[in-house]
């Protein structure tokens, strides 16, 4: 009877543990309807933003748009896998925008939740950053950007003013480095692919340093900057892929900036 009794009391126990932590298919479910509410959390956000601001970044809106009919996909289980990925890449691009932008901290909040819970939901599926987002078609798009931008950089290096001869007489340099690491990309993938990206954004920062120091055109400057941008956001998600389940993004948006 005490054996039988014991034995009951163990089961009623493991029971008891079990029941506080949700099974797999219901902490998805959870997730899933979070990020739904994230989702639109974000976009109420930026819209209030917008409000108070003379221009509107039409291509974030369309962005933040289409995260919310995607992220609706994710609540069919059957095609979790597969609309995750359409929601990840949307999700990347979002995070290049707001990288380049001057936004609220609501909106800073309220998207670093949300990339969280994204985080979270691509972990518990075995999905990886680098792997769904870097894709053979985005590296090409990157090498052929990185060229016609050192190409109009170029151009505009006589009519620029610099501060310093030595900046002026070193930009046509790293330009070129610039140039000639990009073209590797296409050659490496995984981890090497990693190192290569690392490589040329670290180029970048150098031109970029460079560049603060003349005076171009707008829009060039706001095509640099957008470039600068998507170079940060490809390295940091190795960085993402590296954290644990239950670990937080450490490096956030007003960092990255800096």
């Amino acid at each position: 009877m005490l054996i039988c009794l014991s034995t009951a009391c163990i089961s009623a126990v493991a029971q008891t543990r079990q029941s506080k932590k949700p099974a797999p298919a219901k902490r998805q479910q959870v997730l899933v309807k979070r990020i739904n509410q994230g989702a639109l959390r974000v976009y109420k956000t930026f819209v209030r933003q917008s409000e108070r601001t003379i221009t509107v970044d039409c291509e974030l809106n369309e962005l933040l748009e289409d995260l919310l009919l995607a992220a609706d996909g994710l609540t069919d289980s059957r095609y979790i896998r597969h609309n995750l990925v359409v929601v990840m890449q949307i999700a990347s691009d979002i995070e290049q925008e707001l990288l380049a932008l001057d936004v609220s901290a609501d909106m800073i909040m309220a998207w670093s939740r949300l990339h969280a819970d994204l985080d979270r939901l691509a972990k518990m599926n075995g999905m990886k950053w680098s792997e769904t987002v870097i894709t053979d078609q985005l590296i090409a798009t990157l090498v052929s950007d990185i060229d016609n931008i050192s190409t109009r950089v170029n151009a505009e290096l006589s009519p620029l003013q610099p501060i310093s001869a030595t900046t002026y007489a070193n930009l046509p340099e790293l330009l070129s480095s610039f140039r000639s690491s990009a073209q590797e990309l296409s050659n490496d993938c995984g981890e090497k692919l990693h190192g290569r990206i690392e490589v040329v954004r670290n180029h970048a920062r150098a031109i970029n340093v460079s560049l603060k120091e003349c005076v171009i055109s707008s829009a060039l400057q706001h095509n640099w900057k957008l470039l600068t941008s998507r170079l940060e956001e490809l390295v940091r998600l190795y960085s993402l892929d590296s954290l644990e389940l239950d670990q937080g993004p450490s490096e956030k948006i007003a960092d990255l900036r800096r």
